[in-house]
């Protein structure tokens, strides 16, 4: 396996997704497997709010679809779940960016699949996998782990441990 990476622009909100990559992905090879950052795909979609105007104890009730409640939090963490996944703060990230929080992207599901059909047929080739990635904190572990929010073209692994 080879594995390389792509640097691109400073990434603006609203940007197309399909200009980013037909400027930045040159070439993919048959079998390729691409991974995008959630974090493209949320500047793309415009999925920003900007710190002045915006308490982020309530932007993360919003965007929770459950969040653990606690009558101490002193490090102001938010415990959450967001699309069927137990993140901190619903996944609003405030990394790397100006002044604003950064949402998880909508409709990710959709949007590798509309990728996938755009890249495949760009650079001809069939087979290709695409991949939504973030990273993911584990509760009382040090450290990030790469997670896939959405795919397409290959068959996902699930786990069924347990089942």
């Amino acid at each position: 396996m080879k594995t390389h990476s792509i640097k691109t622009h400073r990434i603006e909100k609203n940007e197309s997704i399909f200009e980013i990559l037909d400027r930045h992905v040159v070439s993919l090879e048959e079998n390729s497997v691409l991974a995008i950052t959630s974090k493209i795909l949320s500047l793309a979609q415009g999925r920003t709010v900007d710190k002045d105007t915006a308490d982020k104890c309530e932007l993360i009730r919003q965007e929770a679809d459950a969040i653990l409640e606690t009558d101490h939090n002193p490090y102001d963490f938010h415990l959450t779940l967001k699309n069927g996944i137990l993140i901190p703060s619903a996944g609003i990230d405030e990394s790397n960016v100006d002044n604003v929080y950064v949402l998880y992207p909508e409709n990710i599901q959709l949007t590798a699949t509309e990728i996938w059909h755009h890249l495949r047929a760009k650079h001809k080739i069939q087979n290709l996998g695409i991949l939504i990635t973030d990273s993911h904190t584990t509760i009382m572990r040090r450290g990030v782990t790469g997670i896939a929010l959405g795919w397409c073209g290959f068959e996902p692994l699930y786990s069924y441990v347990g089942k």
